[in-house]
């Protein structure tokens, strides 16, 4: 699972820099839980028993302090008790003062048609790549990150 995820490794890497935060080591930590009954999902089955559900976290510490983490929690199918309480959408916290929490929901224009949210899923994925690709072509040679590119915005189609 570590492998499988470690874009969110990089992520938290990432976010330490933009924080000027230099770190000592990355962490990884997970918990599974089994699917209680069989789940169809049209493009695989999750067999009762098996894993149906996950939540990660890639972590970066200074010290003994984690300082960044960049978490996951997935379910897959109905027959499955989450390993953590879920929280819809995308989840920002910051602990400080004052601490912070933003919920950000990607919801479908109301004439979706697809059941299940997979296919909205792999839009937003690709959102932030594809509206980069102008600023990463335009940028120096090397290697670019978000934080080294202006605030990456979609356009508006009218």
């Amino acid at each position: 699972m570590r492998r499988e995820s470690e874009v969110f490794a990089e992520s938290a890497a990432m976010m330490a820099r933009a924080m000027g935060v230099e770190l000592d080591r990355l962490s990884f930590d997970v918990e599974f839980t089994v699917a209680t009954g069989d789940s169809d999902l049209g493009f695989m089955t999750i067999p009762a028993g098996t894993i149906g559900g996950v939540a990660g976290y890639h972590r970066g510490w200074v010290g003994e302090r984690n300082v960044v983490s960049v978490g996951f929690h997935w379910i897959m199918g109905q027959h499955t008790t989450p390993p953590k309480a879920l929280a819809h959408g995308h989840v920002i916290q910051v602990s400080g003062l004052p601490d912070m929490r933003t919920v950000l929901h990607c919801l479908p224009p109301s004439d979706w048609t697809e059941p299940g949210f997979m296919g909205l899923g792999m839009i937003y994925t690709a959102m932030p790549v594809t509206n980069a690709v102008p600023y990463v072509v335009a940028a120096a040679p090397g290697i670019v990150t978000l934080a080294d590119l202006p605030p990456v915005t979609g356009r508006l189609r009218i």
